[in-house]
C-alpha cells in the first residue's frame, strides 16, 4: 500500500506482467475456489481481468476472501474436507477436487 502508483501499474517480468493484474488474479481465483466450496456459480469466465481495480479496492477484496477462508476453515469438519466437490473450469470442461484440497490450494 505504500508503493507509489507507478511501481503498481509497472511491467514486469513475470506470469502477468503487472502488480495490479497479478492482486486481481488472486482475487478472481479466490472467489472462483470459495464459489467451488459454496456449490455457486461463480460467473467468472477468464482468471484474468482487462482492467484490474484500484489497488485499494484489490487489498480490500482480497482481505476479505481471507478472512472469508479463515471463517470456512475454522468451521470444516475432517469429514467435508475429505468430500469431493464437482466444478466447472472457466476454460471449460469439469474436475472435481477435495474440498481440502481447494483449501491448499488457496494457501
Amino acid at each position: 500500500m505504500t508503493l507509489p502508483k507507478s511501481e503498481v501499474i509497472k511491467k514486469r517480468a513475470a506470469a502477468l506482467g503487472v502488480m495490479s493484474y497479478t492482486l486481481a488474479h488472486i482475487s478472481i481465483v479466490d472467489q472462483i475456489w470459495q464459489s467451488h466450496l459454496l456449490g455457486v456459480e461463480h460467473g467468472f469466465r477468464t482468471r484474468t481481468t482487462e482492467s484490474p481495480a484500484s489497488l485499494d479496492l484489490l487489498v480490500q477484496q482480497i482481505n476479505r476472501l481471507g478472512d472469508w477462508y479463515i471463517k470456512y476453515a475454522d468451521a470444516v469438519t475432517e469429514e467435508m474436507l475429505n468430500q469431493m466437490v464437482k466444478f466447472r473450469f472457466v476454460s471449460s470442461g469439469y474436475g472435481e477436487i477435495t474440498r481440502g484440497d481447494i483449501l491448499m490450494h488457496d494457501l
